[in-house]
């Protein structure tokens, strides 16, 4: 007989606040005797905004991560076919790389960081405003130009999972990046028609990304809650699955100032946390930490399926499946969310799952002894069945007697 049990705690972070612009500041756009010094390079840094649930699978600050910026002319993406610089792109998916700001500071905690290319690139002199975007799909992730679709202003990635990548997508702060300090000290804003451009970063306004989580990330811890357990029938975790889309779109809108968003595209496939080092020999309340995966959102449940086995007993490899559902979540601030039905992107759930070991299946045998009840009588030569009369009244015992004839 085998028992299961899990509950599901969860624990929702929000990844990114807004910031409002500051009110009764004075807006600056370039003049007519604006001066054009040397050209000016971009320079891009990043905001991650985190969970502090910093693990080895999931992007929680920055330890130089390979990430992918798009830079383009606001005039020209939408009607851009292609993204290149003869369509109005002047960094076209370009590779970087994110190195943390002060990652000793505590108050940072490496999230800040900033972006380096192989190449430079400068400001059209020319060109009122760019814009920028920027993705992490993993560091062992090559994309190219090619890779990414643009239409309508809308640029769209193919890109697939396995559970352990995280996907992440930024886009400008804006209403932040475009204050800046005269030479008189007073605080300005540059108008918002000309942030990232070769004006406003003479006024040292740069372009930051504030990236988000783009999947949905589970954490895994297992309880064990068998009694009496050794060495001899230690209990093994060897593997755990998730029902899920490996396959999606991520789609980048920054054209109309939209939060990035994934789709599923595909068949519905599994993920895996293989290898979890999770085993017991005894009762163990606490529970141990098996890992994370991080799957597309916007699910009603997952299937989550348990592989293990014990030592002593069958030798044999069990499953053990289940649905986590949105519906059993505990909210960690005890308030009901009747209005979230679905599991959220950016978003990140603690599953508790307590097992129970293969029990021993005891038999017990009990001889009973036999119940004389009656008896019958086979006799050839008393075809009519009169030899009953030969039996002794009420004893349940057979007349004697032969195949042939009474004796």
């Amino acid at each position: 007989m085998k028992k299961h049990l899990f509950t599901i705690a969860a624990v929702a972070f929000a990844l990114c606040a807004c910031q409002k612009a500051e009110t009764g500041i004075t807006e600056v756009t370039p003049g007519v005797n604006e001066k054009v010094g040397a050209p000016q390079q971009i320079l891009i840094g990043t905001n991650l905004k985190s969970s502090e649930l910093v693990t080895k699978a999931s992007v929680d600050e920055w330890t130089d991560q390979t990430v992918y910026v798009i830079g383009y002319d606001n005039d020209k993406i939408g009607t851009a076919t292609e993204v290149s610089t003869d369509a109005g792109f002047i960094m076209p998916n370009v590779k970087g790389t994110v190195s943390p700001v002060n990652p000793t500071a505590p108050e940072t905690k490496a999230l800040k960081g900033s972006l380096t290319f192989s190449d430079k690139f400068y400001y059209d002199e020319d060109v009122q405003s760019y814009d920028f975007v920027g993705y992490y799909l993993g560091d062992d992730i090559t994309t190219s130009a090619d890779d990414v679709t643009v239409n309508g202003g809308l640029l769209t990635l193919d890109f697939g999972i396995d559970g352990s990548q995280d996907v992440l997508a930024g886009i400008t702060d804006i209403e932040n990046d475009r204050k800046f300090t005269d030479d008189q000290g007073a605080l300005k804003l540059v108008k918002k028609e000309y942030v990232y451009s070769a004006f406003a970063a003479r006024r040292e306004v740069q372009p930051t990304l504030l990236f988000n989580h783009m999947l949905t990330k589970f954490s895994f811890t297992v309880k064990y809650g068998s009694e009496g357990g050794d060495e001899t029938t230690k209990f093994y975790l060897d593997s755990l699955t998730l029902g899920t889309h490996t396959s999606g779109t991520l789609s980048l809108n920054p054209a109309a100032r939209a939060i990035p968003y994934v789709t599923k595209t595909g068949d519905e496939d599994i993920v895996t946390l293989a290898t979890p080092d999770v085993s017991f020999t005894e009762k163990d309340e606490d529970g141990k930490s098996a890992g994370d995966l991080m799957v597309l959102p916007n699910e009603e449940s997952y299937l989550m399926t348990l592989y293990y086995h014990q030592d002593g007993t069958d030798g044999l490899s069990h499953d053990y499946a289940i649905p986590i559902e949105i519906g059993n979540v505990q909210w960690t601030d005890s308030q009901e969310h009747p209005e979230i039905t679905e599991f959220q992107p950016g978003k990140c759930y603690n599953v508790e799952v307590t097992v129970y070991g293969l029990e021993k299946i005891e038999v017990n045998v009990e001889l009973v002894e036999w119940d004389e009840v009656g008896s019958v009588v086979i006799d050839p030569d008393d075809p009519d069945g009169n030899g009953r009369a030969a039996h002794a009244e009420g004893t349940g015992t057979v007349a004697k007697g032969t195949s042939s004839h009474a004796e």
